[in-house]
């Protein structure tokens, strides 16, 4: 979906301009957003990735000050200062003024962006800008290429296209079946939202078989595909009896492969000697779920809404050991052995640990990556399937709260003014 950020300090005008804007079909009113002058068109710049920029070329430098001639131009300055980090692909420079149009020429051809006279008395203009926004908007579909950007917020990867799959599907506020040329892989598109305000675009693949080959393959798929900010993996697992209850909610800190190491002969039998190359989740990842786990009321509206059989206990937000299996464990002595690999050890699954494998090898910009499941189980002789569906839906409702926290939250800026604008 394509965001836009039309900077203009002309009321009239900006209206006219979205109107433009929201009269094709591709476009969501809500990815188009509005800046008046240039200190708070750089804050945005710096806080969202924008597709197109719509820039009128004589703007105030703040809101408190007269427009500047070529006060657009500097804004263009400072993306040649600062590289391409805060730079939207394409810019349509857009005035009114006849010498401001001729000034501010040579800059635009310089680098194949489009210079627009405005005029309200004819729809040259109107043509030209809604012409490129299509352009544009073609271009933003999926698979896109590994170009360093990022274009969704949240990439989920489920085990299989069953309980977990409703989980997720039931935690997003509109999605739909997203085909993608010559992919046969089933993939899903929709968004999550707390207001008007805060929403992310999410990309969903579901693996066609469980374990860790069929999830490394589907979770790298999506990477080059859909470019997520963050690629997380919701679901159910087993717990460790005694340091978790049925509906827990576990964020894999570190995870592990339990088949990793050595099998060796000691005279009386075959023996397993484990080696875990660990993976771990970001700081910031973990600053999140921290204040999270410190939230007392964080999950309580989703479980709200459920309506079916759940646990006795509230679910309860742990970071800790999660190990990744190519079996389902049923069995006592088998949780005990896995036990023994992590004196922490908390909850035990089949695919996490792949996922993030995934992550840890994708192109740059890689995304940073969340192993979130619910205990359904303990992985015993009492090991039964009535909350998979809860645990499922929790896990879900887990993600949906922390990737809202975790992508919206705003890393400190230095002041803006001190900056070159």
């Amino acid at each position: 979906m394509i965001r836009i950020l039309i900077v203009d300090d002309n009321s009239e005008k900006v209206r006219v301009i979205s109107e433009v804007a929201m009269s094709i079909d591709s476009v969501d009113p809500r990815n188009v957003e509005i800046a008046t002058d240039l200190l708070s068109a750089k804050k945005k710049l710096k806080d969202h990735r924008f597709d197109l920029l719509i820039l009128d070329i004589n703007i105030p430098k703040r809101a408190d000050k007269e427009p500047l001639n070529q006060g657009g131009i500097e804004l263009l300055g400072w993306f040649k200062r600062h590289g391409r980090e805060f730079a939207p692909r394409h810019i349509v420079g857009i005035t009114a003024f006849e010498d401001a149009h001729r000034d501010a020429e040579p800059e635009f051809e310089n680098y194949v962006w489009t210079l627009v006279r405005y005029s309200s008395q004819n729809d040259n203009w109107r043509r030209k800008l809604s012409n490129t926004i299509e352009f544009i908007t073609k271009s933003l579909r999926p698979p896109f290429p590994s170009d360093g950007s990022q274009r969704f917020d949240l990439g989920i990867v489920v085990a299989l296209d069953g309980v977990e799959l409703e989980g997720v599907l039931r935690s997003l506020n509109a999605y739909t079946e997203y085909p993608v040329p010559f992919d046969e892989t089933r993939y899903w598109t929709g968004e999550i939202a707390d207001g008007p305000d805060k929403k992310l675009s999410v990309s969903i693949a579901a693996a066609p078989q469980k374990g860790m080959a069929a999830s490394a393959i589907i979770a790298t798929k999506l990477i080059y595909t859909f470019r997520p900010r963050l690629l997380a993996m919701p679901g159910i697992c087993a717990g460790v009896r005694g340091k978790c209850d049925i509906g827990d909610i576990i964020v894999a800190d570190p995870c592990w492969d339990a088949a990793s190491g050595k099998i060796r002969n000691t005279g009386d039998g075959d023996f397993h000697t484990p080696a875990a190359y660990q993976w771990r989740i970001s700081e910031s990842l973990r600053s999140t779920i921290k204040n999270a786990i410190r939230d007392g009321s964080w999950l309580s509206n989703a479980l709200d809404a459920w309506e079916e059989s759940r646990p006795e206990t509230e679910p309860k937000l742990h970071i800790g050991a999660m190990i990744s299996g190519g079996s389902v464990v049923s069995s006592s002595a088998a949780m005990e052995q896995l036990q023994s690999q992590h004196k922490d050890l908390l909850g035990v699954e089949m695919e996490g640990y792949a996922v993030m494998c995934a992550k840890e090898y994708a192109p740059l910009p890689a995304p940073d990556v969340l192993i979130i499941k619910s205990v359904c189980d303990f992985g015993d002789s009492t090991k039964a399937d009535n909350f998979q569906a809860f645990a499922a839906y929790v896990s879900a409702q887990a993600l949906r709260n922390l990737a809202l926290d975790y992508l919206h939250s705003e890393p400190a800026d230095a002041d803006l003014e001190n900056e070159g604008i």
